[in-house]
């Protein structure tokens, strides 16, 4: 293995060990020690490809978002073009145990919760991602011009689903997957009359 493989093999390693980190012990308890523990690398390692604590964690923030939307689009790209359709897929994929798993909430919540205090954590993990945002707000476009009724399904969508991710995280025992999906679809009803709950 090259000198340069070997390093970004490091560098990789760091991340994953901070993501896990995270999911296993929070954000106060997910030391340095910890995360090279993890990671099988020495001290000196973290030092060598990251600036401080910070920065790792917000290389940790920036990878979960770029896994997040790679699933994302991998999920969606078979779905036909029409509301109803791209509504289904996007829900059912922030619903699936890819992404709505036990390992994966705690990561996030630990990250939005650094992310109060670091501006750079904050620009991986924020609740009104731009992204997301477009991607429903294109969708809704097609069902109406109206700016403001866009705007507010948008919003009230991101909100519901970042509720039910909240409480899986509360309550991963009982947690029911279809009851989720039937109150986001309720709420998009009401907007929507004509998308089928």
């Amino acid at each position: 293995m090259t000198a340069a493989k070997k390093k970004e093999r490091n560098r990789q390693r760091l991340v994953d060990a901070t993501l896990q980190a995270l999911a296993q012990y929070g954000y106060a308890d997910a030391s340095i020690s910890k995360i090279i523990e993890i990671a099988d690398l020495s001290r000196g390692m973290v030092h060598l490809h990251f600036e401080n604590k910070n920065a790792l964690l917000a290389a940790a923030a920036k990878q979960a978002s770029e896994e997040y939307y790679a699933g994302f689009e991998d999920w969606l790209k078979d779905t036909p073009a029409d509301p109803q359709a791209r509504l289904d897929a996007i829900v059912d994929y922030d619903l699936s145990p890819n992404v709505l798993n036990e390992k994966n909430i705690c990561t996030w919540y630990e990250l939005r919760g650094a992310a109060r205090t670091s501006p750079t954590i904050g620009q991986f993990t924020g609740t009104r991602d731009a992204q997301l945002e477009n991607i429903y707000a294109e969708i809704f476009g097609v069902m109406t011009a109206d700016p403001d009724l866009i705007q507010d399904a948008v919003y009230g969508t991101i909100s519901l689903s970042e509720g039910i991710w909240i409480d899986f995280m509360l309550n991963p025992s009982d947690f029911d997957h279809a009851a989720a999906k039937r109150v986001i679809f309720k709420f998009l009803c009401g907007l929507f009359p004509k998308l089928q709950g």
